[in-house]
């Protein structure tokens, strides 16, 4: 079988995640909860960050800079 470069061609993402924090007196995660507050705050951290990266020259070590790690995620560019 032959693949052309064009259906061989893969693309390259960074990205940062942001966890909630979350309200449970369980130890069960399937019973945990996310106030609206803590939403609001880190949809605010997550906003401000990408202000910020949109500018950066590395993202990664924006990242860093920012307390957070950098991941890599490759993936075919054919829809």
């Amino acid at each position: 079988m032959n693949v052309t470069d064009e259906e061989a061609v893969q693309k390259h993402m960074q990205y940062v995640e942001f966890d909630y924090s979350t309200t449970s007196d369980s130890s069960s995660s399937s019973d945990t909860t996310v106030s609206e507050a803590e939403k609001k705050k880190t949809k605010e951290t997550a906003e401000a960050f990408a202000k910020g990266a949109k500018t950066a020259e590395d993202f990664a070590a924006y990242a860093t800079e920012q307390g957070t790690e950098a991941k890599d995620a490759t993936f075919d560019s054919i829809q």
